[in-house]
């Protein structure tokens, strides 16, 4: 059976389970998992396409003649992660700060001075894993071991 675009039967048409993206659970607004609709006739994959004339996102069976409305123009979801270096974070400055502990049983990896002040990380891998971040007096080198 296939069904041709209405515009004032678009709610009949709508699989809204099947068709609106998942959205982020963490208070981020945004699709999450698109994922991929199956035609209800053959049970090929449905893939998107433009009705030209009437300007409307619908998905098509490539096997038989399906066609339905999309519920949402969200077809793709390209999720860019970017992880920002911790030590990059760190300022060189804090070797100054009077209340930070100093070693001399860790030397610097760059000048192999025996002087560093050390700290934990205030982050949330913080809670995963205890990690002590270092930096050299001398050079002003960051590490963490």
């Amino acid at each position: 059976m296939s069904t041709e675009y209405d515009p004032y039967y678009d709610n009949e048409m709508l699989d809204q389970s099947q068709a609106t993206p998942q959205q982020e659970e963490d208070g981020k607004s945004g699709p999450k998992f698109v994922g991929i609709k199956f035609c209800p006739e053959c049970n090929n994959m449905l893939y998107p396409r433009e009705d030209k004339e009437s300007r409307v996102l619908m998905y098509s069976c490539r096997n038989c003649e399906h066609r339905e409305v999309a519920a949402n123009p969200c077809i793709y979801v390209n999720k860019l992660v970017h992880e920002i270096d911790e030590l990059t974070q760190i300022v060189t400055d804090i070797v100054h700060d009077p209340t930070l502990p100093k070693t001399e049983e860790h030397p610097c990896p760059m000048c192999h001075k025996s002087k560093a002040v050390f700290f934990q990380a205030q982050t949330k891998k913080a809670e995963e894993e205890m990690r002590l971040y270092y930096v050299c007096s001398h050079c002003k080198h960051r590490w963490t071991e």
